[in-house]
């Protein structure tokens, strides 16, 4: 079955207005695996298409069909490998949680909380409580009138 120029050009255009051909990458992959599984079960074995006025065989389609599918389904295969790998990784986090405030633990023991060398086992050290300048107090002792008083009418307004 060669179509000629013409005839592929209107043919390609009556398919497109009249929505025969895929346009999702889903309907697409479900073409294809139609295809592949018609190919492969020996239907129209005549079959010749014509690919930029090139006659192609069947032989040529099956291949072309085969690769054109697995690039799709390549994709959607390491998706579904990522998200397993993500759900073992989140699964397997409280573990290392555990371990980790063990060595935690172990380092604190060995260096001390305060010691700069936990920076190079991946911990921040203890750090000095840093004392409020008197600006700052100020501005806390503010914050916190302003809240009881924000709570006292909202309490009388109940």
């Amino acid at each position: 079955m060669l179509l000629g120029n013409r005839a592929k050009e209107r043919s390609a255009r009556m398919s497109h207005e009249q929505h025969i051909v895929p346009r999702t990458l889903e309907e697409l992959e479900a073409c294809l695996k139609k295809t592949l599984d018609r190919l492969e079960k020996g239907e129209l074995p005549g079959l010749v298409v014509s690919v930029d006025n090139v006659p192609k065989s069947r032989d040529w389609l099956l291949d072309r069909v085969r690769l054109e599918l697995s690039f799709m389904t390549a994709v959607k295969d390491a998706k579904i490998a990522w998200e397993t790998a993500l759900r073992k990784r989140k699964g397997r986090k409280p573990g290392v949680v555990r371990l980790v405030n063990d060595l935690l633990v172990g380092l604190n023991a060995e260096l001390g909380r305060k010691s700069e060398k936990l920076l190079d086992w991946g911990f921040r050290p203890k750090k000095e409580r840093r004392k409020a300048t008197s600006d700052e107090l100020k501005e806390s002792v503010d914050q916190a009138r302003a809240t009881k008083a924000a709570n006292r009418k909202r309490r009388k307004g109940r």
